[in-house]
């Protein structure tokens, strides 16, 4: 095992506050006072976020799967006051430590508008961060953009966004900081273009909307795939960038459909009359291929540490994610 340690932790003190400290606040109800047990559990939660590191998450487990064992029912009083908090601190805990992902990855393939199927893309690893990679593409005048996929909603657990992949900033975090990159990358006069997107009624959350540059473009999309019955496509041409950083959620539909191509919900392919059993005639139909960044002739940067997926769900071959070892945790 290396020196290297992923936080995998997501529950702060402050977050455990929600279960009530009786001790400090007086008896809550029926609630009651803490054990010495779930005193416990605090102090040395408090003890890891002082030095996270491997020796205090796990001294963390140990106490905190000892509180469950022995007081069930004061962990279960807990959590649901605390709106789940034991629990996650619990799968937390549980989470197994995989080995570090690269930093970021170059995402290619052949230009190709006729495909018919998900994009066999060639993943180029890199250890630069996505800003790193950004400043070289902008730097050199081929051009990056940003695109930012329906990050709206509350529940930013559900979404991935608190994911700690690499042990230090959230998913969030990471996608401030490109936002802010491409606000300001300090050189050139060329602005780096951003579109966001968000399906039907939804709103951008203010951690994302107050970063967005002024001249973001904000597009809504009828389905999955950002270029499928939108004008992305011709918005990105007009820009002339060769690289674009996608991010946002859910990175095993929205983001992958966008990068990777989908069946279109808009465009219809073909139409066809079959009979049923009973001899009655059936319409069916079959949907185009909407291609993707990748087969637009795009080259994508993109990584685990800015992809939300949810739960934190690893990123799926299946959705065309091509294999990027750790870096698919």
């Amino acid at each position: 095992m290396s020196d290297y340690y992923q936080n995998l932790v997501t529950v702060t003190v402050k977050d455990f506050e929600a279960t009530g400290n009786a001790n400090r606040g007086g008896v809550l109800g029926s609630i009651g006072w803490d054990s010495n047990l779930l005193a416990t559990v605090r102090s040395t939660l408090a003890a890891y976020w002082r030095a996270p590191g491997r020796a205090t998450q796990a001294e963390l487990k140990r106490v905190v799967l000892c509180w469950k064992a022995e007081k069930p029912s004061e962990f279960s009083k807990r959590d649901a006051i605390g709106n789940g908090v034991c629990t996650r601190l619990v799968d937390d805990l549980g989470t197994p430590e995989r080995n570090r992902g690269m930093q970021s990855v170059i995402l290619r393939a052949e230009k190709n508008l006729a495909a018919t199927d998900l994009t066999v893309g060639y993943a180029q690893q890199e250890e630069l961060n996505v800003v790193s990679l950004m400043t070289h593409a902008h730097a050199s005048g081929q051009g990056v953009g940003v695109i930012v996929i329906d990050l709206y909603g509350t529940d930013f657990r559900a979404q991935g966004l608190d994911r700690r992949y690499d042990g230090g900033n959230t998913v969030l975090d990471n996608m401030i900081d490109v936002l802010r990159f491409a606000c300001n990358p300090g050189f050139g006069s060329r602005q780096i273009p951003v579109f966001n997107f968000a399906m039907g009624s939804g709103t951008t959350i203010g951690e994302i909307a107050r970063e967005l540059p002024d001249w973001t473009v904000t597009i809504k999309k009828p389905t999955h795939n950002s270029f499928d019955g939108t004008v992305l496509d011709e918005e990105m041409q007009k820009t002339a960038c060769k690289y674009w950083v996608i991010f946002g959620f859910n990175a095993n539909q929205c983001v992958a459909a966008t990068i990777f191509g989908s069946k279109s919900t808009t465009v219809l392919k073909s139409e066809t009359t079959v009979m049923d059993g009973l001899g009655r005639p059936q319409k069916r139909y079959e949907m185009a291929w909407c291609p993707g960044a990748l087969d637009r002739g795009y080259s994508v940067i993109t990584s685990r540490l800015i992809l939300a997926s949810q739960s934190g769900t690893e990123l799926s071959q299946k959705e065309g994610w091509p294999p990027l070892g750790s870096s698919n945790w």
